[in-house]
């Protein structure tokens, strides 16, 4: 099977059949792990012949959409083979390559820019009509695609091999990132808080030295960004510096918390109520936001006033589009109510608060279904209604 899929990556008659092609090689891999879980050098032989294979393919590929799926393949291919997949000299080729990918694709970008330029200028009959326009506009669309989809390459990177990786840390902050940030597209912005926020998730602070705490001032100012999936991506790095920051999270607590309140609170504006697809993603960024209240809550709740956190937390909850992260929340709403009730109910005090019994009941009634949280919490749940209804 492998054999044949491997001669298919690069079968240029068809562009769906490179696809998935390169689409099935991680599976193939799943499926070793799942017949032989221990069997670790015959899933690293796999994972180093298939993601070679699609490199490879991808030095010639022409087609940014099967380009796409091919830097889909490698990051999941490294995520299956996981950590010691590479030695540190091939960690550096790998990077390398990764970053080589991203070039060309700006090239690309820059080459139809330029075209549109030099086209949208003189007599009426050389311009460039509506349709080329569109047409310039989608490839572009689909170039920032792929280079995000790179960048993804890098974060698995970091996450599997990230004691190898000081020499492309050091790269990406001198050269890559700040050409980036430079642009201020918010395809660009977009590219430089995934590799910022893979690095806070998966190198911290322990690797990152005294430039942690400059990456995580970075991430804190795109959540007040007018674009919602910047402040999305803004607001997820803060709960992973929450979850993996340790006590350094503490000397940058303030500016997170002020960056979530600012991100929670932001308004929808005109433009976005009048498209169904901009309110979904405003409120994907808005349950972010209180996901990484909660992340703080959880993990650095020394950091602040633990009643007044809680106060807000519970108020912007349940989560109502990102139902990953929902159960999430409700498993960590769950499991506070039945270690340690009073965190939820009372005042510094030990007052029950009423206002906030009245809210959790009505977040009890959203979240106890199967949409909202795993079998696990409802469970949880259930144990916690029944104690409230006795006490």
């Amino acid at each position: 099977m492998s054999t044949i899929l491997l001669g298919l990556t690069q079968f240029f008659g068809s562009d769906n059949i490179r696809n998935t092609s390169a689409g099935a090689l991680p599976s193939l891999i799943k499926c070793a792990k799942e017949a032989a879980p221990n069997n670790i050098s015959v899933i690293h032989d796999m994972a180093k012949k298939y993601s070679n294979n699609i490199i490879d393919a991808m030095e010639t590929e022409t087609e940014t959409d099967c380009l796409i799926a091919q830097a889909q393949a490698v990051k999941e291919i490294l995520e299956e083979a996981g950590p010691n997949l590479l030695q540190p000299e091939s960690v550096d080729l790998f990077w390398k390559k990764i970053l080589e990918f991203i070039q060309q694709s700006q090239n690309r970008i820059d080459e139809n820019n330029k075209y549109e330029k030099e086209n949208c200028e003189g007599d009426d009959d050389d311009k460039l009509d509506e349709e080329d326009l569109i047409v310039l506009k989608e490839e572009n669309k689909s170039e920032n695609e792929l280079q995000v989809s790179l960048a993804e390459c890098i974060g698995i990177l970091f996450k599997t091999h990230g004691p190898h990786c000081r020499n492309l840390v050091q790269v990406l902050q001198s050269t890559v990132l700040p050409a980036v940030e430079a642009d201020g597209s918010k395809q660009k912005q977009k590219f430089l808080l995934f590799i910022l926020d893979d690095m806070v998730e998966f190198l911290g602070p322990d690797f990152l030295g005294p430039a942690y705490l400059a990456v995580a001032q970075k991430i804190c100012s795109y959540a007040s960004s007018k674009y919602s999936a910047i402040r999305q991506a803004a607001v997820y790095g803060i709960g992973m510096m929450a979850q993996h920051g340790g006590a350094t999270f503490a000397q940058i607590s303030q500016l997170c918390l002020e960056s979530i309140r600012t991100a929670i609170e932001f308004p929808m504006d005109a433009a976005t109520k009048e498209k169904k697809g901009k309110q979904t993603q405003y409120y994907h960024a808005k349950d972010n936001a209180v996901a990484a209240l909660g992340k703080i809550l959880k993990f650095q709740s020394t950091c602040a006033d633990t009643n007044l956190l809680v106060e807000f937390w519970v108020q912007n909850l349940p989560l109502t589009h990102d139902m990953e992260e929902a159960k999430v929340q409700n498993e960590f709403l769950a499991d506070t109510m039945l270690k340690a009730p009073g965190l939820i109910l009372e005042d510094q005090g030990g007052a029950l608060q009423v206002g906030r019994l009245e809210k959790l009941v009505m977040i009890l009634g959203e979240v106890c279904h199967k949409k909202q949280s795993d079998e696990a919490t409802i469970d949880k749940l259930a144990v916690v209604i029944a104690n409230m209804s006795q006490n």
